[in-house]
């Protein structure tokens, strides 16, 4: 089957640091930012999604618990968590904008 459309997230363009964190003291607030942006790059490296003609997608979706590791400290943990869960949320928009835009021409 022949793939129209090739849903990925890149980090360059897509990344967006959040304003705030659940952090006061600027050495855990660093490291749950440094520790937000590689939760998200991981997601973003191991999915992606292709859109077939007849508008199905298939491909690869990361899952957490699979790309998670040992971390350091709560805050590498919840920003690692955060950030993988902000680029899951804008992974499966792209994917529904994919989708609604695929079929609208039907």
């Amino acid at each position: 089957m022949p793939e129209l459309v090739t849903i990925r997230l890149d980090a360059g363009r897509d990344y967006a640091r959040p304003d705030d964190t659940p952090y006061t003291e600027p050495s855990q607030r660093e490291v749950y930012l440094q520790s937000h942006r590689e939760g998200w790059t991981t997601f973003a490296v191991k999915s992606c999604t292709y859109l077939g003609e007849d508008g199905r997608p298939n491909g690869v979706v990361a899952g957490r618990a699979v790309c998670e590791r040992d971390f350091a400290s709560e805050a590498e943990r919840a920003g690692f968590k955060a950030g993988f869960d902000q680029a899951l949320r804008l992974y499966l928009q792209k994917v529904r904008a994919a989708i609604h835009a695929h079929f609208a021409d039907y």
